[in-house]
């Protein structure tokens, strides 16, 4: 893994690995698809070529206004068995950033891999409370 860094913001550069016997698309699906569809190596880019201020919670907005109902349960759950087999920061980082090609360190914001991780499952809870 390559660390770079870019006014204040650090960037992971990272190459799907296999973990355990299936891969974190065979298990997580759905996170996947959020973790490496909304974080991709360029989401920081995107924002700066539209003239915005690169945001986490704007990727996570977009997320929510763009995903179906039996997405957002599916994310849900995923997010919520994955956090729960395990706290360990390093391997939820190696899931969220190796795995699954996520470009975000939430260390620089003063949080864990597994706050924001927990943070996204909350902003999905409540999106589908609000469809109810």
């Amino acid at each position: 893994m390559k660390d770079t860094s870019r006014q204040g913001w650090h960037f992971l550069t990272s190459f799907p690995i296999k973990l355990g016997n299936e891969t974190s698309e065979e298990q997580y699906p759905e996170l996947e698809q959020i973790m490496g569809g909304y974080f991709h190596q360029d989401w920081f880019d995107e924002f700066r070529d539209r003239g915005e201020n690169p945001s986490k919670e704007i990727v996570l907005q977009q997320m929510l206004l763009q995903k179906s109902v039996s997405r957002k349960q599916a994310a849900v759950g995923e997010l919520e068995r994955l956090l729960a087999s395990t706290r360990d920061e390093e391997t939820l980082r190696q899931v969220i950033v190796h795995d699954m090609g996520a470009q975000v360190n939430p260390r620089l914001d003063g949080s864990t891999m597994h706050a924001w991780l927990e943070h996204i499952a909350d902003l999905l809870r409540e999106s589908l409370q609000q469809k109810a």
